[in-house]
């Protein structure tokens, strides 16, 4: 299954790297052949490099890939070759020998804005695609997040009823069952987490996974002893499970850090991307007709990427803002600034408008425009420089962790008590530990399993032993 899986995805890388070689030569062919017929060689090369990819996608598409490779291989040598050409082009043309002169050299500049404008796109995809996996990434450690949460209060009871069973005041009788259901899932959870340590190549990721494997394993353990063993067993249990727990929380932690970080990278790339389109602009004024046309047409298809890509980023910054707006409200809010600055500033329909000014023949109104279009760009980098530094820096973060904290050990207390109060009533006899609803009943909240199970397996009294002595 996995094999097939990678011949669909070199499949369609196969056809992305064909389309974007037809595309290049038709574009070649509009703007810069007919301005320099040096560059002919390159035309008839690429044609031959996109024959010899679609006869490889034929043949991944019938799932054959030693089949494959012959076709890509002579791809590449056409390619190779082309590139060659090219730079066989720009050496004549940098020692004076080229014939074309300054159309020559327009040409060149020309072919160069056309191999940046497919790299571009071919990095936003890559970009794009990393996104979409990284957030399903981020998806199923939530989840697995969630499950384990559960898991852990389930494992505390299941630690309880342990103890209880040692000590004879619970029937033993299938009380193993629900010790070995909770090692099934903690399993199922394990190969989760192990699948994704190898796509995410994480070997933390995969050190957790084997902490979980270990926390089923005693589970399974525990189910099989009714004596004190057990019960340490359910406890350490539920310590690996509290391991990996705050493993996959520190992943999490790190995620805004470095969606921000990636934020940051791409309005970097955004403010290089405008300067670029500012020189051109300026260029424009001294283009004869069919020149600035061509110039143009450039300028028209690097307006429409940047700004897709400042709405894609926009989108981004407004996810991880409200994604993190509990956990760290300082960073969230600035974060929540920088996608405000976005809009604030028009900064994506000025963009659109831009084109208009840059066919209007007005310069001087174009140049300005473009600068302030600089300027929002570098707003918005401040903004998100700001995000960056305020990270793990909110006052209320700590606060609202000890109150979650607060919150599940005070669920435990008030179920351990009604478990207790309900064992009470069944056997009539008022045990020292159905007696004792404060401080000693945490056994059954956030650390009392813990507790308890580090105390029988270092042969020291546990919570439970306090409490009965």
């Amino acid at each position: 299954e996995e094999y097939r899986e990678n011949l669909v995805f070199l499949t369609l890388a196969q056809g992305r790297l064909r389309e974007q070689v037809e595309t290049l030569l038709r574009r070649m062919n509009s703007r810069v052949m007919a301005a320099d017929p040096e560059f002919a060689a390159i035309g008839e090369l690429l044609p031959q490099a996109a024959a010899a990819m679609s006869d490889a996608e034929t043949e991944l598409q019938g799932q054959d890939a030693n089949g494959a490779l012959p076709p890509e291989q002579r791809s590449l040598q056409f390619l190779q070759r082309a590139e060659e050409a090219y730079e066989e082009v720009m050496v004549s043309m940098g020692m004076g020998g080229g014939g074309g002169g300054g159309g020559g050299s327009q040409a060149a500049e020309d072919l160069a804005d056309l191999f940046e404008l497919e790299l571009d796109k071919l990095q936003n995809q890559y970009e794009t695609m990393q996104r979409g996996q990284q957030q399903e990434a981020d998806n199923t450690i939530d989840e697995l997040m969630e499950r384990l949460r559960e898991l852990a209060r389930r494992q505390e009871r299941e630690a309880e009823r342990q103890r209880r069973r040692a000590r004879g005041q619970q029937s033993a009788q299938g009380g193993g069952a629900g010790q070995r259901a909770l090692a099934e899932e903690a399993e199922e959870a394990a190969r989760s987490l192990e699948r994704l340590a190898r796509e995410m190549n994480s070997s933390q990721m995969m050190d957790a996974s084997r902490r979980l494997q270990e926390a089923a394993d005693a589970m399974r353990r525990a189910a099989a002893n009714n004596d004190n063993l057990g019960f340490s067993e359910a406890g350490a249990a539920l310590d690996r499970l509290r391991e990996v727990q705050d493993r996959l929380q520190t992943e999490q932690s790190g995620r805004l850090e470095r969606d921000i970080q990636e934020a940051l990278q791409r309005a970097n790339r955004l403010a290089s991307e405008e300067r670029e389109v500012a020189d051109s602009v300026d260029q424009l004024a001294g283009l004869e007709d069919d020149k600035r046309l061509e110039k143009l047409q450039g300028l028209m298809e690097r307006k429409d990427s940047m700004e897709a890509e400042v709405a894609d980023l926009e989108r981004q910054i407004d996810s991880s803002s409200a994604e993190f707006r509990r956990e760290e409200r300082d960073a969230s809010q600035r974060l929540a600034d920088a996608g405000n600055s976005i809009r604030d500033n028009k900064l994506k329909e000025k963009i659109r408008y831009s084109k208009g000014l840059v066919r209007s023949r007005a310069p001087e109104t174009a140049q300005v425009f473009e600068a302030e279009i600089g300027e929002d760009i570098a707003d918005l980098r401040d903004k998100l420089q700001a995000a960056a530094e305020a990270v793990g820096q909110s006052e209320g973060d700590s606060m609202t962790q000890a109150l979650d904290q607060t919150r599940d050990l005070m669920r435990g207390l008030e179920s351990l008590e009604h478990r207790m109060s309900q064992q009470g009533d069944q056997s009539g006899d008022q045990s020292p530990d159905s007696q004792s609803p404060d401080g000693q009943a945490q056994e059954g909240g956030q650390q009392g399993g813990e507790q308890s199970a580090r105390g029988i397996a270092d042969g020291q009294p546990g919570v439970g032993d306090t409490v009965g002595g």
